[in-house]
């Protein structure tokens, strides 16, 4: 997000109104940054990860406004809601026995009432 956005940054400043989107996810709430350990290379574990990596978009994203303000280039940050795909593959091992045993659950929840990655994609582009 920031690479791609900042390499960006002339074309959406000469294109205003223009707008970046940028998707997070409520994950963002539980999420820290490490700043002592950015990679989490000493405490790696994927819940962390996630809720690391989303709070870095959204406070990215706020940051960017603030600097943009006055350009005609907005930004957005959003969670596109409950999305079923290959995202909880890695759930088991961050979890073990607990999501395990929720698994079934869980996986019924997001079949049932879950986005496909399509009607996910939906939300970021409108």
């Amino acid at each position: 997000h920031f690479l791609l956005t900042n390499l960006l940054l002339d074309k959406l400043k000469e294109s205003a109104p223009s707008r970046v989107v940028n998707v997070s996810s409520s994950a963002h709430a539980f999420g820290h940054i490490h700043f002592d350990d950015i990679n989490l290379e000493k405490s790696y574990n994927p819940i962390k990860a996630y809720g690391q990596s989303k709070l870095a978009n959204v406070l990215f994203t706020k940051e960017l406004d603030r600097k943009l303000k006055g350009t005609g280039v907005t930004t957005y940050s959003l969670h596109p809601g409950g999305i079923h795909s290959d995202l909880q593959r890695h759930l088991d091992e961050a979890y073990g026995w607990l999501y395990f045993c929720l698994k079934p659950l869980f996986m019924a929840g997001l079949y049932l009432f879950g986005k496909t990655t399509r009607q996910g994609a939906q939300t970021t582009i409108h």
